[in-house]
């Protein structure tokens, strides 16, 4: 990478073919902590490029929290400033499509029961959103998104709407569960259910040669790198344990019945074109969002902030799933009573930047570049302690159907020593992304949170 780039904001170089491992019983060449939607991408990454991967996940099946919703939208949430955020959103969104399609081809997936790129319409309830959206349409080309009218927009949708806005005609949904399921089936990756870990150890071979030692009850297994992917679990980890993070709950509704959408629709919401579940057609729709709440059930409560959510967007797809907005009699509908719900809690950092990549030991790198209290712009000439062959993804959001594929790419270009530093040109037509800007990889970097705490004496 330039020297130009700031030294704890790289990435330590490996040597992961080197002969220091010949005598070093590996269980496996990388492990995943995390079987959710980034720990699934990281290990099929990885498995691809030829590493042998364990996934280790604590509950019993994989998908499960923040990445256990029916159905998860590919949301575009953009800005007219062309910035390193809407990079992010376009080229992940870009790979989840590519590679949604690839396990489609493999027979992994079926496109209409797993996923669907049937299109999303963002709707825009205000004159601020309108002019936001309007400016949208006119940096981003048709392929990607453009602006419709009301009339259009509930003609697309297959359902009045209150709105028109933007529609996205290659987004859609995916089956969070379905997606990870196809991703851990790949030949190189073992995943591990009911495997809590509770301690990961450094004993790195040599200043290239990486070694990890991870705790699972009373066994320890031998890798070269550890990936983080719990959410805001990795403070449980001692060499994460000061990153910061926001913790919200959401809650999703499923109803019984067809709410007959073509497309997915987001307002102050969002709800999904209706699917078929164990025989039954049930929509799903949402979702709530509670700052520093557990997960726990599903709440009646919330329920109704759902739907009232979705009556905003569209009255006449309460109507359709028998939700009756009469609030004197609101819980006691048909449709309400039939109402299912999961609730989960999803971890994002400031700025809502995922966090991706490599990470330096805090306690000697606040040492190290302590200079930077005094003089903000210093940089001073000390090695990073890196935590060498320690990697995270995490942070994801409620974006992680479109991040975490991005993710993914970026730290198995960290391992194998592939980053190729370049201005990101936007290709909607591409077939794949080899390079992503300084910019990005320096904001999704784990080590800002270090560096921020030195500038701002924190």
């Amino acid at each position: 990478m330039s020297d130009t780039v700031l030294p704890w904001l790289q990435s330590p170089k490996l040597s992961l073919n080197s002969v220091n491992y010949d005598d070093i019983a590996l269980d496996y060449d990388v492990i995943v902590i995390g079987a959710g939607i980034a720990g699934s991408c990281a290990a099929f990454k990885l498995a691809e490029a030829g590493f042998r991967v364990a996934v280790f996940e604590k509950e019993a099946e994989a998908a499960q929290a923040g990445s256990g919703n029916q159905q998860g939208m590919l949301y575009l949430k953009l800005s007219p400033s062309l910035t390193y955020q809407n990079d992010l959103l376009i080229l992940g969104f870009e790979q989840t499509l590519q590679l949604l399609q690839q396990l489609t081809q493999q027979g992994l997936l079926t496109k209409g029961v797993d996923w669907d790129d049937c299109g999303l319409i963002q709707l825009s309830k205000s004159e601020k959103k309108r002019e936001k959206q309007s400016e949208l349409a006119q940096i981003y080309p048709q392929e990607l998104l453009y602006s419709i009218n009301q009339a259009e927009a509930s003609r697309i949708a297959g359902a009045e709407l209150t709105s028109g806005g933007l529609f996205f005609p290659r987004s859609g949904w995916v089956s969070p569960q379905a997606f990870v399921k196809a991703l851990l089936s790949h030949s190189n990756i073992d995943f591990k259910a009911l495997h809590p870990v509770t301690q990961i150890e450094s004993a790195h071979l040599s200043p290239e040669s990486p070694l990890w030692q991870v705790t699972v009850d009373q066994h320890r297994y031998a890798a070269k790198v550890v990936i983080l992917a719990m959410a805001d679990r990795v403070t449980e980890l001692a060499q994460c344990d000061s990153i910061p993070f926001t913790v919200v709950r959401g809650q999703t509704t499923t109803a019984k019945g067809n709410a007959g959408l073509s497309v997915v629709v987001s307002g102050e919401g969002y709800i999904a074109p209706s699917k078929l579940i164990n025989g039954v057609m049930q929509t799903t729709f949402g979702a709530t969002f509670h700052r520093h709440q557990p997960a726990g059930n599903p709440t009646a409560s919330e329920h109704v902030e759902n739907i009232e959510m979705l009556q905003m967007s569209s009255p006449a797809i309460v109507e359709r799933l028998q939700l009756d907005n009469d609030h004197h009699n609101f819980e006691n509908s048909i449709g309400f009573q039939s109402l299912e719900g999961r609730a989960s809690t999803r971890a994002s950092a400031m700025g809502s930047i995922p966090i991706v990549g490599p990470i330096a030991n805090r306690e000697r790198f606040l040492e190290r570049f302590q200079v930077i209290r005094l003089d903000a712009k210093a940089i001073p000439e000390a090695e990073v302690p890196w935590e060498l062959g320690l990697y995270l993804t995490t942070a994801h959001g409620s974006r992680g159907m479109i991040t975490a594929s991005i993710a993914a790419d970026i730290l198995r270009q960290y391992i194998v020593d592939e980053l190729v530093e370049k201005d990101t040109n936007i290709d909607l037509r591409a077939n794949s992304f080899k390079s992503y800007s300084q910019e990005l990889l320096s904001a999704l970097h784990p080590n800002r949170f270090y560096y921020r705490e030195l500038r701002f004496n924190q």
